[in-house]
């Protein structure tokens, strides 16, 4: 009994919920993993215990300091703590070829070949 979390398959939103009362609240999410990460943030503070404005003020401060340690990845969108190659950020787990395509992204926008090795791979290939 406590705090859950009620997850939409389909939108992938999620939310928080009372499993003794029943009763939703606090702001709605954009996926299962950043509502386990905010009840991770929250750590042994139970979030029924604050208020409305309360919980909302401690997700923006989990949001504010969540978005300080990650960036979207360039490549594919998704947030990540990868690495920052001039200003852009790549996720871990791309492959060679998807990095291969987004070099040749990059010159055709008319990057210099340097800079967009720089960038993509953090040195000259």
């Amino acid at each position: 009994m406590g705090v859950r979390i009620l997850h939409d398959k389909e939108d992938d939103y999620c939310c928080l919920y009372c499993s003794v009362t029943m009763q939703v609240f606090g702001p709605i999410m954009y996926s299962l993993d950043e509502a386990e990460e905010f009840l991770e943030y929250l750590g042994k503070r139970d979030a029924r215990r604050f208020t409305d404005k309360e919980l909302e003020a401690k997700y923006y401060e989990f949001r504010q300091v969540r978005d300080k340690e990650q960036s979207p990845c360039n490549i594919c969108g998704e947030m990540t703590k990868g690495q920052n190659n001039l200003g852009w950020y790549i996720c871990s787990s791309h492959t060679e070829e998807e990095k291969k395509e987004a070099y040749q992204r990059l010159v055709k926008e008319g990057m210099s070949v340097t800079d967009a090795q720089g960038t993509i791979w953090g040195e000259e290939k």
